[in-house]
This record gives structure tokens, sequence and C-alpha cells, in this order.
């Protein structure tokens, strides 16, 4: 009976952990992708600065230039408003023309391409003011910190234990896996063989979603059939020295961006909703 129930509990284990990858049903969605997108955002940005354990005084010369980024960033977005509401008459208004014209009018091109063009300079200038953003940001973290904003991991659930840099930010997946393979690593090996056959076929549905391309499914798969078999062979010991790589190694990796440590400054530390965060972070730090 022990052993029957500790199996359900596994593949339930399991199901919930491919499960977490589907998307819940709703006849009706509430909220854009540009706003999950935007909250993914700031919620890695709280992991990244959490992990950085930074002063208040840092916090505050880290603000000075977040309420500048806040500042030009909805003056661009301001212009996109006005532009792209421009761009989509002058669009209205050619598409018209050449239903019965093969050519636009040189007044139309004209337009289009006059507010196009507005849009193109303030973008060049906003780039270039990234540049200028970020190595202030970057000025104001120690040594210590811009290697584990290098190391940083982007995502949602950080790991518990954030002692060494190169573990910071893991996604708490990699926890799920772990405690599943603690699991079957206890039971016989008629029951494992039953369990372990359960849950290739959900990774094989499962890594669908996931991963695009078919090679890289299927040694996802076979990484996991690995990932279990390595766990019932080590001893209680090696397991748990070892349990986070076994889970780490199943899904591909993504391969961080040649400069990371500049792509993470302008992608979290130059985050728009920056500002507010850490005015947010000050006034809880009573410090």
């Amino acid at each position: 009976m022990k052993t029957r129930f500790m199996l359900t509990a596994i593949i339930a284990l399991m199901l919930g952990f491919m499960g977490s990858f589907t998307m819940p049903a709703d006849s009706a969605a509430k909220y854009t992708d540009n706003e999950i997108k935007t909250m993914v955002r700031d919620i890695q940005t709280l992991n990244l600065l959490n992990s950085l354990n930074l002063t208040k005084d840092q916090m505050q010369q880290m603000l000075s230039v977040a309420k500048e980024v806040k500042k030009t960033d909805d003056e661009l977005k301001n212009l996109y408003d006005r532009k792209y509401n421009e761009m989509h008459g002058v669009l209205q208004e050619m598409r018209t023309e050449l239903m019965s014209k093969t050519d636009l009018s040189d007044s139309l091109k004209k337009r289009y391409h006059d507010a196009e063009n507005e849009i193109k300079v303030k973008q060049v200038e906003y780039t270039d003011k990234q540049k200028e953003w970020g190595k202030k940001m970057q000025s104001v973290l120690n040594e210590n910190q811009k290697v584990m904003l290098k190391e940083y991991q982007p995502c949602l659930v950080p790991v518990k234990n954030i002692a060494n840099p190169e573990r910071i930010g893991q996604a708490g997946n990699n926890e799920r896996i772990a405690k599943m393979l603690g699991k079957i690593r206890k039971l016989p090996d008629d029951k494992y063989a039953q369990a372990k056959q359960m849950f290739l076929e959900k990774t094989k549905e499962r890594v669908k979603m996931m991963i695009p391309d078919d090679a890289e499914r299927e040694k996802a798969v076979k990484n996991a059939e690995a990932a279990m078999d390595k766990a019932r062979k080590m001893s209680d010991e090696e397991f748990e020295l070892k349990k986070d790589e076994l889970a780490g190694g199943i899904l591909p990796k993504k391969a961080k961006p040649a400069d990371v440590e500049n792509n993470f400054t302008k992608q979290f530390l130059l985050n728009p909703n920056l500002a507010s965060i850490l005015e947010a972070k000050i006034k809880s730090s009573g410090k």
C-alpha cells in the first residue's frame, strides 16, 4: 500500500511539473501579451535586485538614472502613439488609392516617410542614451555585484540558496525536478519502470510546446530518462550533491547574449519601471 501511494504521488508530481507549462483555459484574455511581458520583466528585475543586495545608497544612485530612463521612455511612447495613429491614417489612404491605381501619389509617400523617419531618429537617440545610462548603472555596482549581474539567470522563481553566484536566478522548475528524482529513487524496480514510462510519455507531449527543434526535443526526453537512471544508481550523499546538476541538465540551456553584462543591464537595470521599483524598495528598507 505504501509503495502504491508513493508511485501515485510521484506520478502526480511529474504531471504537475510538466503541466506547469500549459496555459489555463479561459474564454477571454483579460490582459494583453505586452502587459504579461512587462510583468515578467518586472519580476525578473526584482529577482536580480534582491540577489545583488544593493545598499540604500546604491539604490538612490540608481534611482536618479532610472527616473531619466522613465521620462525618456514615456516621451518615446507618446511619440509612438501620435505617429502610429498618423501612419495608420496614411496607410488607409494608401490602400484605398491602390485599389484604383498602380502607384501611390508622392504626397502620400512623403507623409508616410516623414512620420516613419521621425520615429527612427528618436529611436537612435534613445539607443545612444541607453549606452550612457548603462555605464552609469554599472558604475554603481561593486566588482562582486558585476559578477552576479553577468551570471544572472533570468527567472520568475529564484532558488532559495543564492550563496553561489552561478546559481542566482535558476528557475524553480529545477527544484521540482530534483524533488521528483529524489522520490523516484526510492521506488522498487517494477514500480520504477511504470513511473518512468509515464513520465517520458508526458515529457514528449509537453516539450512540443517548449522546444521548437525536433532534435532538441528528443534530446530532452533522453536527458530525462538518463537523469532518472543516474539518480537511482547514486548513493544518498552523491545524489544530494548532484541533484541540481541532474535536474538542470534535462532541458536545453538558453544561450546567453555575447555581451551578457550590457544586455542584462539594458534588460533589467534600464527597465522603465525600475524607478517605481527602487522607490518602493528604498521606502521599505527603512534604513
